[in-house]
Parts: structure tokens; sequence; C-alpha cells
């Protein structure tokens, strides 16, 4: 894959541990890796005719063959903004909460090679539209805690599906929320206590951008984890 790109950022450290930034970013995607089928006849595939020896097949009868091409591709655009933020102006121990965010936007617009006569124009495949998360945290010299919100929107996974009636095969949009917590018994060990998947959100995949038919849906379950850290 070959691709000419430009970003720009501005950053903005107004106080101590803070941020602001602003990115964005193009990318002109020049030459994208494909995977294509096409009907081709035995005898122009490049195989020995005697591998048809003994079958009922003739060098004229077509085979589905399915090849890596370089394709043209397409742009890809975005922007992203960054906030971190502690609440050292608050007062007494509000001042150990903090919070951080970012939001990402991408738009792409790639040309798929269907087939040698079809060709299609599509978002690039797992790429989500939009993404974001949040957290809020606590920290002081003892005991710490924070919980993070992730978002992602819809992307597609597939272009075509492999249906013969499916134009992709999509992944829907999903929120993960997580927590951690950590607490220092001294300067030598530290407790930990992790949750994942919180709200035990599942991983549902569907098949056509129109019909939104569904494929399958994973699940995942929540996550806990105990540790306890030493250092010497």
């Amino acid at each position: 894959m070959r691709a000419n790109t430009f970003d720009a950022a501005l950053e903005w450290y107004f106080a101590k541990g803070s941020l602001i930034s602003l990115a964005y970013f193009y990318k002109n995607i020049e030459s994208y890796i494909q995977t294509t089928s096409q009907s081709v006849a035995f005898q122009d595939i490049g195989l020995p005719l005697t591998l048809l020896n003994g079958t009922q097949l003739r060098p004229t009868d077509l085979f589905t063959v399915q090849r890596s091409n370089n394709t043209q591709g397409g742009p890809l655009r975005g922007f992203e903004v960054n906030v971190q933020l502690p609440f050292t102006f608050l007062p007494g121990a509000l001042r150990n909460f903090g919070a951080l965010a970012n939001f990402t936007r991408v738009r792409s617009n790639i040309n798929y090679v269907i087939s040698p006569t079809l060709s299609r124009t599509a978002p690039l495949v797992g790429l989500s539209p939009e993404t974001a998360s949040g957290t809020l945290y606590y920290e002081d010299d003892k005991f710490s805690i924070r919980s993070t919100v992730n978002y992602r929107a819809a992307f597609l996974t597939a272009v075509p599906s492999g249906s013969v009636d499916a134009d992709s095969t999509s992944n829907a949009s999903s929120i993960f929320v997580d927590a951690s917590a950590s607490y220092n018994l001294n300067e030598h060990i530290k407790l930990i206590a992790e949750v994942s998947n919180i709200t035990n959100e599942t991983n549902r995949l569907t098949v056509d951008t129109t019909r939104n038919d569904p494929l399958y849906t994973a699940y995942f379950g929540r996550t806990y984890a105990l540790a306890v850290n030493f250092q010497f």
C-alpha cells in the first residue's frame, strides 16, 4: 500500500498537566491491495493442462480465480480533538479529580474493484467514521480510581460481503465501559482491581448496508481482575 499523507496539529498547554489539541490529517491512498475474483478458462490460468487428466473437465472450462491486486484506493481525511483537564482549580479533595476526552471524525472514499467490469466507492473497511472516549478519574498519593467510556460508530468489515445479494458486511456501533482502581499499601506494594465491559456490550455483525441483516452476535461478557504489584 502507498499513500501521500499530510498531518497538522495545534496544541495548547494552558496549565500544568492540561492540554487541548486539534489535529487534521489527509491521506491520498494511491495503491490499495484488494482481493478480486474473476472467471478464467483453465487454459489461461497458467497451470499445466495435465492436471485435468482423469477428470471430465476441459481446458476451456471456467474457474473462479482470486488474486491480490494493487488498485486505485482513494482519499481519507479527518480531524481529532483531545482534552486533558486535571481539576486542580477546585478546593480540597476535589482537586484530585480530572477528566480526559477525545473525538475523531474520519471520511474516506475507496474505489473497491468488485470485478473487472464493476467497482464501488465506499468507506475504508475497518474504519469507523466517528470514535470517542471519555475518562473521569480521581488520584492522590494513596488511592486512584477511573472509569472510561469508549464509543465506536458502525464500520464496514468487507466489500463486497461474499453473499450474492449483499453489497458489504458491517460491524454495528458499540459502547464499552471499563473501570479500574488501585491502592498503595506502601511504597513497595500496590493493590489493583479492574472491571472490563461493565455494561456487557456485544459485537454485532450485519450483512448489506440497506437491509442490515443480522449475521452473528459475539458476547464477550464482563471481565474482572485483581492484582498485586510489588516493587523493590
